[in-house]
């Protein structure tokens, strides 16, 4: 095995950032439907067309009033009626997501071979700052949008029915993407120091 110190760097910036990317794509917290009014739900605002939270895929979200429809009441699934009707930015931060994970993969596949090559580094290394920016670039897309966008969906719900004030917020799923942003950030620029140095001294 032909691994340098920058390499382990590297590699390990680069494991820390795929695991924040599926931990935020993979839990229920990229949004939060809440009430500030005393005892009340959201669901009395709407006709339950918005979860009370949700994560980027149908199968992370949570709605109260579907457990409410299991036990014999009568109800809509806003989950259903999101996922169905789930408009085209919310699509483009799921493909940002994915593309993203698909380039992390693809980097540490491609570092993991490099580990094992004692020649060539100068020409094996430069696709690693390559993969890792594409990566930075889909996350960044992602939350920036998600984080513009994600109130568009309470715009044609009124603020105050009666006494019931409704918030949007981002939860913390979005929060860890944003710290996955951060970590394939740094991991691009640990990537160029790297393909520079294979060039200095190559093997």
């Amino acid at each position: 095995m032909c691994t340098s110190a920058l390499q382990i760097v590297f590699t390990i910036v680069l494991v820390a950032g795929t695991a924040a990317t599926l931990i935020a794509m993979f839990t229920p917290g990229w949004r939060s439907m809440k009430s500030t009014a005393a005892n009340a739900t959201i669901k009395a605002i709407k006709d339950q067309s918005i979860p009370d939270a949700s994560g980027i895929f149908k199968f992370l979200c949570n709605d109260a009033n579907t457990a409410s429809a299991s036990n014999g009441g009568s109800s809509t699934n806003a989950c259903d009626v999101w996922w169905t009707n789930k408009a085209d930015w919310e699509k483009v931060v799921i493909a940002g997501m994915c593309l993203a994970l698909i380039a992390e993969v693809a980097a540490f596949a491609w570092s993991f071979v490099t580990c094992f090559m004692c020649c060539c580094k100068s020409c094996l290394t430069p696709p690693l700052p390559i993969l890792t920016a594409i990566a930075t670039i889909c996350l960044l897309v992602a939350v920036i949008l998600f984080g513009v966008k994600h109130k568009d969906q309470i715009n044609s719900i009124p603020t105050n029915v009666g006494q019931l004030e409704t918030k949007d917020n981002v939860g913390y799923s979005f929060w860890i993407a944003i710290v996955a942003v951060i970590l394939m950030a740094v991991d691009t620029v640990i990537g160029v120091l790297l393909t520079k140095s294979a060039k200095v001294s190559p093997i």
